[in-house]
């Protein structure tokens, strides 16, 4: 399948943080702020928060999704693994 000729926005928001790269998987968004030591997780299809989890230290790489499960490591010197749902 060919992409579309022109390309438009669907959606975007502005955390106000600098954040690393999004990933995208299983119908969610997740970024992290990074000196926030936040991650937060978005509908990807319409932008929509779904939830948001604060680590003990600010996270420097982007989140990773695998299956049902949310995982990144942050300066406190801990690995999180969340659930992606919720």
């Amino acid at each position: 399948m060919a992409p579309p000729a022109r390309l438009q926005t669907k959606w975007a928001i502005d955390l106000r943080e600098r954040t690393t790269a999004p990933s995208v998987a299983g119908g969610r968004l997740v970024v992290a702020a990074i000196d926030a030591g936040r991650v937060c997780a978005f509908d990807a299809r319409t932008g929509k928060p779904l939830w948001s989890f604060v680590a003990g230290g600010r996270i420097d790489t982007p989140p990773s999704l695998h299956g049902p499960l949310c995982l990144f490591g942050a300066h406190d010197g801990a690995v999180y693994c969340l659930r992606a749902e919720d």
